[in-house]
């Protein structure tokens, strides 16, 4: 029998974006469906190193990782630039990361939206 327990917070919109909040929990034995843009890699990181992800490329980790969330350059970069959040995950831990982040793909398809949108 397979059993899988969803944990997901009810305030959505701080878990909105990985890592925004508390991101959404599966817990237990059974398939989770996943999407993301581009491939999903898996990565290990060795007990006792660190790995620095970006918060567009994070997609899940195994309970129990240990992370720290921090931010990266000043308040411009993070207002203007749309960046900003990265997480700092110790080891040992496994990750699934995305190839590529959401953002690459709004950008590709928002000119092509206002160019049918908007006549």
């Amino acid at each position: 029998m397979r059993t899988l327990k969803a944990n997901i917070p009810l305030d959505k919109e701080a878990s909105r974006d990985a890592l925004g909040g508390q991101p959404p929990a599966f817990v237990g034995r059974g398939g989770v469906w996943v999407t993301a843009f581009g491939a999903i890699g898996e990565v290990q990181v060795p007990p006792g190193e660190t790995a620095i992800v970006d918060n567009f490329h994070f997609v899940a980790m195994e309970e129990g990782a240990s992370y720290t969330l921090r931010t990266v350059g000043g308040l411009k970069s993070t207002l203007f630039g749309g960046e900003g959040l990265v997480a700092e995950i110790r080891g040992p831990a496994r990750l699934w990361l995305q190839t590529r982040p959401i953002v690459s793909l709004v950008d590709t398809l928002l000119p092509l939206l206002k160019r049918h949108l908007i006549k």
